[in-house]
């Protein structure tokens, strides 16, 4: 059972209310976000606890179970536009903001990526430790796996939201939600570099962030 957060969820209602208003009108997007409130508590008792604050990646599937509660109180009628619109007022705008201080074109400086890797490791040895264990079906992290030698790489092992999706029928909305990594590296000035995901059916989602600017890797 996952903790229910009401400032957090009401946060989120709340920026994407005027996204539901202009694609369903105003009473119909009330009538959705009233239905989904108790699909979502619903969804918090049936969903795994991750760890919760202690868990560093916790808040990706906390903000995720609101999203699925509004598609099933919408009929499953929301489209990859509006979904890709919600992410990019409680998600994606974030990181532009963050955008406007750093450029992970820096990445290749050996500084910065040690650092960007010593604090990558201090959080995965931390999860790992956890998974499968108290922390149930966390995700696991592996460390730059295929020993890239510029940019930054991680790579995902098992996603509790592609569990969630499955265990409930929602699998068809994953590549949408999926698909705002790649948004929200384009807002720090990079490219997310990305073969296979869990949601595609791979046992892994691999991430290799590169400055916008580089252009050779692939």
């Amino acid at each position: 059972m996952i903790e229910k957060n009401p400032r957090m969820y009401g946060r989120l209602i709340q920026a994407i209310r005027p996204v539901l208003v202009r694609h369903y009108g105003r009473e119909r997007a009330d009538e959705i976000l009233c239905a989904a409130e108790p699909v979502y508590d619903r969804f918090l008792v049936e969903t795994p606890s991750i760890g919760g604050s202690k868990n560093k990646m916790n808040k990706s599937l906390e903000m995720a179970l609101p999203f699925f509660a509004i598609y099933e109180a919408s009929g499953r009628s929301l489209t990859e536009e509006m979904v890709d619109e919600m992410m990019d007022v409680v998600m994606v705008s974030r990181y532009r903001r963050i955008g406007r201080v750093l450029n992970m074109n820096r990445l290749d400086k050996p500084w910065i990526r040690r650092l960007a890797y010593r604090f990558a490791r201090r959080i995965a040895d931390e999860i790992n430790a956890h998974r499968g264990k108290d922390w149930n079906n966390t995700w696991g992290i592996q460390i730059n796996p295929e020993g890239h030698d510029h940019g930054l790489a991680v790579t995902l092992v098992g996603c509790p939201l592609a569990d969630f999706a499955k265990a409930h029928g929602y699998m068809e909305i994953m590549p949408w939600l999926c698909g705002t990594d790649e948004k929200a590296a384009s807002a720090l000035h990079a490219r997310l570099i990305r073969h296979h995901t869990v949601a595609q059916g791979h046992e892994t989602c691999d991430y290799w962030f590169v400055g916008d600017k580089d252009t050779s890797a692939r």
